[in-house]
């Protein structure tokens, strides 16, 4: 059984000089979402980065850079784990090598281990020095709060230009296994990817390809930030109802994704967690990949016998790993931006029942937030009004109906604007016309109208 170690940190200053960097951080940090701190498709995105990639990222952009090749850097390259021996190295090799080698055992976007190693030790830059002290914490993996401190010698830490260095000096790291770069690197890929799974409550996940054999991790419980739903903190233990909310620096705050678990597991403070997002975003990009699409499509679980409707590819994408598939395509065209006379539509998600519910603000909004158990979950997409002017047609000319039903058997919220879809869901599917739908027009009720495609 893996020794799962917190990692918190107080208020750290990331200094960013300048270096010459082509992606520098903004002269304004972007706006933090403490209940959304990452999405699980940007931290699972391990594919976004070579090896190659990475060193030559790093050598043109940091000219100061502690970890690059330009400075002489190498390290052990993490070559496997198993329940018996733990981790295992081979050779030195470069920090890109260790990085997207510790990214393709776990699943885990390199990019996220970079701006790890940024926000605990500023390595990537350098702009912090590159005392010893730094590379042996490099992600600050078993430095708890506590304030300990340790030393050992005649461990491979790292390498300089081919000089091997061996002994940390004084670190905060709690275990000589833990001590020095890759050693650094690969518990952390190991430990976002576990937390992210079980605090969406997948006790049965592990790794086991080639030479990575994780098959204690399911023996291994998770204590850390839930997301809402019935999960297990221990493989074969009692399933509990989470609501998804946990304490961050005194505050309650809701966790949105696995990602975001993670993380605040990783480092239970809102300040480390807005520089990591400080970070990536400037250096790569969006933290949620949810860049909406010009057409809603609908998935479907067997197994929950719920439908879920996305314009997202983000969102798509993790909701297939949740055992959703392709339902239908495009099932009806929508604004991807806030076009005259549209209103945004919302997401709510209620994790108890599993449903998904898209909403106009209103009072229909205010009760499943208020009183109906269901968490916000952002803007889905921009669609028209219902017109409520007596005597008018409830959609504007240009625009069609979107039809709201519930199917109270399974819970599920259902959305068409197919005369043949909406027909069978009233007559075969075991739907009713959604009560909680304001205005209908004698097909049923109307919850939004969409573009005409």
């Amino acid at each position: 059984m893996k020794n799962i170690t917190l990692r918190t940190i107080g208020i750290i200053t990331i200094l960013i000089l300048g270096l010459g960097m082509l992606l520098p951080l903004p002269a304004s940090a972007v706006t933090f979402n403490s209940t959304d701190v990452l999405d699980d498709s940007v931290m699972n995105n391990y594919g976004s980065m070579t090896a190659g990639q990475i060193d030559a990222w790093v050598n043109n952009n940091f000219a100061s850079s502690c970890i690059s090749t330009n400075h002489g850097f190498s390290a052990p390259d993490p070559t496997g784990y198993s329940p018996t021996t733990g981790f295992t190295y081979g050779g030195s090799v470069s920090a890109g090598q260790v990085i997207y080698d510790a990214s393709q055992a776990y699943n885990i976007n390199p990019q996220v281990l970079l701006a790890t190693l940024q926000k605990e030790q500023s390595l990537v830059s350098g702009s912090a020095g590159c005392a010893t002290s730094r590379y042996v914490g490099a992600t600050g993996y078993g430095c708890p709060d506590s304030g300990h401190t340790y030393s050992y010698s005649g461990v491979d830490l790292y390498s300089i230009n081919g000089s091997e260095v061996t002994s940390s000096g004084t670190t905060c790291v709690n275990s000589v296994a833990k001590a020095g770069f890759s050693q650094q690197v690969i518990h952390t890929a190991w430990l976002l990817e576990f937390s992210m799974q079980r605090s969406e409550g997948n006790t049965s996940w592990d790794i086991q390809k080639g030479s990575w054999n994780n098959s204690d991790d399911p023996q291994t419980c998770y204590y850390g930030p839930m997301t809402q739903g019935t999960h297990s903190q221990c493989s074969g233990g009692p399933s509990t109802f989470y609501d998804g909310y946990t304490t961050i620096d005194g505050v309650s705050t809701f966790i949105r994704t696995g990602a975001t678990a993670a993380l605040y597991y990783y480092t239970p403070h809102f300040s480390g967690n807005q520089n990591f997002d400080n970070i990536f975003a400037a250096w790569f990009g969006s933290l949620y990949g949810d860049t909406i699409e010009p057409t809603v499509q609908r998935l479907f679980n067997p197994g929950l016998q719920h439908h879920y409707f996305s314009a997202t590819d983000d969102s798509i994408a993790a909701a297939i790993t949740q055992g959703y598939h392709n339902d239908a395509n495009s099932v009806f065209t929508v604004g991807t931006t806030q076009q005259t006379g549209m209103v945004p539509i919302y997401a709510l998600y209620n994790g108890k029942i599993k449903d998904n519910w898209l909403l106009p603000d209103g009072m229909n909004y205010y009760w499943a937030v208020i009183y109906g158990g269901y968490q916000p979950e952002g803007i889905a997409f921009y669609a028209y009004p219902v017109n409520t002017t007596p005597g008018n047609p409830l959609c504007q000319s240009g625009s069609t109906p979107v039809y709201q039903m519930w199917n109270p058997g399974h819970y599920d919220h259902l959305y068409s604007v197919n005369g043949g879809d909406h027909y069978w869901a009233l007559i075969y599917g075991g739907y009713i016309n959604d009560g909680s739908s304001l205005y209908t027009d004698g097909n049923g009720g109307v919850s939004f109208c969409v573009p005409t495609s």
